[in-house]
């Protein structure tokens, strides 16, 4: 931006020369990061929850998403948000809260992690959990319903469910509520046709599979994971 005021190197012992240099919010420097710099891609900047930002040549105003933001990111471009804010925290919470020793203890036997070994055991649970569905609103819900007072849900347990069944459910669930996401851009008239991703999911091949399958939408990820830090 320039060099810090004369008055304020006085106050704090620095030189006049000091340089000034402004960042930006980690999501959207995550989408230069991710080289989400024209339309039609958008980032799916994933961790404890998601976000999907797309850039549009029009400005965008529907309730349930936010924005569009004019020159956010790109000059003459309007950036459009959606986000989920309790995702990867769910997967935390499960297994931080229901996963017992012997888990532990098998994921060890097998040199995994504890994500990947329970992944390895959703990825043979079929599609759908059978029947097992749930709703990730465990901190309120910010896109597209933005209720703080919305809560999470499971329905359809029945005897036959598992620890592996309820981890495929959360995966599953939260890659409905990405859609429901898109669906409310489409509905503003933005239309996404690629998606990137970055962030600690990506890890996880059959979370990514699920997302894309859901979403019907083609997924990428890049060579560098951390892509709010690259932008």
């Amino acid at each position: 931006i320039g060099t810090i005021l004369p008055n304020v190197a006085k106050e704090t012992g620095l030189s006049t020369s000091t340089i000034v240099i402004q960042g930006g919010a980690d999501a959207f420097t995550g989408m230069i990061g991710l080289g989400v710099v024209k339309q039609g891609r958008v980032a799916l900047i994933t961790g404890s929850s998601h976000v999907m930002l797309g850039l549009s040549k029009k400005e965008i105003h529907k309730e349930g998403i936010f924005g569009a933001f004019p020159d956010a990111v790109i000059e003459g471009l309007c950036a459009v948000e959606g986000s989920q804010i309790s995702t990867g925290s769910v997967l935390k919470w499960f297994k931080d809260h229901f996963i017992n020793k012997e888990f532990h203890k098998n994921a060890e036997k097998q040199d995994l992690g504890l994500y990947e070994y329970m992944g390895e055991l959703a990825s043979k649970i079929k599609i759908g959990s059978d029947g097992l569905i749930l709703l990730n609103y465990w901190q309120g819900n910010r896109n597209p319903i933005t209720d703080s007072q919305a809560r999470g849900a499971v329905w359809g347990f029945s005897l036959k469910h598992t620890p592996a069944h309820l981890y495929r459910a959360i995966m599953e669930g939260i890659a409905y509520g990405t859609e429901y996401i898109v669906r409310c851009f489409r509905e503003a008239g933005f239309n996404p046709e690629e998606i990137y991703v970055c962030g600690g999911p990506t890890k996880s091949n059959l979370w990514m599979q699920i997302h894309s399958d859901v979403l019907g939408i083609p997924i990428f990820l890049t060579e560098d994971p951390n892509a709010p830090l690259l932008g």
